[in-house]
């Protein structure tokens, strides 16, 4: 279906009285372009009638009758070619800007930031859910960011139900990424998976598990759980021990992480019930927060020239926690630079996972960097170095790196106490955080196949 569709589907054609831009997005549910009707622009999704079967018809009931603000628009829909129809096109609202996970990448928000964000999509969803209508594939990915006005909007309904909607899911999970299916789902699935006919009643819980993942992310820059295999990261989410937000990055507020932890609770009874109470809640914390100096800093520490890490721009003194950073001004060539070869490391490390089918669906992940007291040399340090979040973890490539404190580090020829800038001293030695290799970027449209153990057809 891709390559006839790319084929077929080329710059300056004309589609059904839309020219052709260029591709935006392309998944496993279909292609999306940007096209122009005279001055105005549209996204055109492109699902193919023989491949994509109801789903295509499913999208589109689901969002007929939906025009909320923070929702994306459809604007119509017709069949193409006319004359021997083979897509359904669906003619959305073209929204300029970047996925949620991309904004945080490049802005660092803050806490508020995060919660001023968060909350329209909280009230689209309450509206959505008071009309039977689920999401079912919620993540940073599924958000953009408008350009105009920074505005979140939710996208890509693929997955989507409806009460007016036809059947399309035959299996016995819908479809989702892995990392957002929430525990009672794979427990149920784990529990009925040679059960003919076997379906898994998606509900409100699940959504709102899907939107704590989404808001951890944004926090830490972390999933909540570990696991590279998926067995890993399957069990990781049905024992549900998550470290809280404010533990991974110190510069999470408390009362913030605690909303978190409740969306990610292990018994959907204990879980943030509704959409309505979610945003109860978040409007709580703006107001109760708004001005407060803890919830203005950035997330992140950055080594701009105005971002200090001194003691007076913490609430209450005291040194910086170790914590994620991101890099900003000009700064950070000159002093990122003896990492750059870490992370080509990395990269390559990464390449190589994916060669062996090891990946697993991923938010995209900032660059690698650490504070300024991170990267200083610890003189005679006897206790294990901290690692940070984006640290790679053991095991380490063996003749290479050294594993120290259940991290990978590069020992560097100079020894210590004479380390230089960006390394560690510890145990006579000097040494290099190793990066995480980089993910591979995760489709615009919903899905993925279910889990493997998905009961035989």
């Amino acid at each position: 279906m891709k390559s006839k569709q790319n084929t077929e589907l080329r710059p300056g054609r004309e589609v059904g009285g839309y020219r052709l831009d260029r591709m935006l997005g392309e998944g496993g549910f279909g292609g999306v372009y940007l096209a122009w009707q005279k001055d105005r622009p549209s996204a055109l999704k492109f699902l193919h009638l023989d491949s994509v079967g109801p789903w295509g018809w499913r999208e589109l009931f689901v969002l007929l009758p939906r025009q909320l603000p923070h929702v994306v628009r459809l604007h119509g829909h017709f069949k193409w070619p006319e004359d021997s129809p083979e897509y359904l096109v669906l003619v959305m609202e073209y929204i300029p800007g970047v996925t949620l996970y991309t904004w945080a990448r490049e802005h660092n928000p803050s806490a508020l930031e995060v919660v001023e964000k968060l909350l329209p999509l909280g009230r689209a969803l309450k509206t959505l859910h008071a009309r039977g209508v689920f999401h079912r594939d919620l993540k940073g990915d599924n958000v953009l960011v408008r350009e105009s006005d920074g505005a979140p909007v939710l996208v890509d309904f693929g997955a989507g139900i409806s009460p007016h909607a036809p059947r399309a899911t035959w299996g016995a999970l819908p479809p989702a990424s892995l990392r957002y299916r929430s525990p009672e789902s794979l427990a149920f699935i784990q529990g009925h998976q040679y059960v003919s006919k076997s379906r898994y009643q998606y509900a409100m819980t699940d959504e709102l598990y899907a939107l704590g993942v989404m808001l951890y992310v944004l926090l830490t820059d972390e999933y909540p759980f570990d696991g590279e295999e998926q067995e890993e990261v399957i069990q990781a989410i049905l024992v549900g021990h998550h470290l809280p937000p404010h533990v991974r990055n110190p510069r999470v507020p408390e009362s913030l992480s605690r909303l978190c932890m409740d969306l990610l609770a292990l018994n959907p009874q204990e879980r943030v019930p509704n959409a309505k109470v979610l945003c109860e809640r978040l409007e709580a914390l703006l107001l109760e927060n708004r001005g407060e100096k803890r919830w203005e800093l950035p997330l992140c520490y950055g080594w701009g020239d105005n971002e200090h890490t001194t003691e007076k721009d913490l609430p209450g003194g005291g040194a910086p926690p170790p914590g994620p950073v991101t890099p900003t001004g000009s700064t950070w060539m000159s002093r990122a630079l003896p990492i750059l070869l870490v992370l080509g490391l990395g990269a390559v490390l990464g390449v190589r996972l994916k060669e062996r089918g090891e990946d697993l669906e991923e938010a995209p992940t900032p660059e690698t960097v650490w504070t300024d007291q991170d990267i200083e040399p610890v003189m005679g340090a006897t206790a294990p170095p901290p690692l940070t979040p984006n640290q790679k973890r053991a095991p380490c490539t063996a003749g290479l790196e050294r594993e120290v404190n259940g991290g990978c580090w590069l020992p560097i020829e100079r020894k210590s106490p004479k380390c230089p800038p960006q390394t560690l001293s510890y145990e006579g030695s000097c040494l290099l955080r190793v990066a995480k290799p980089q993910p591979v970027p995760v489709s615009l449209d919903a899905g993925g196949p279910a889990p493997t153990f998905e009961p035989p057809p």
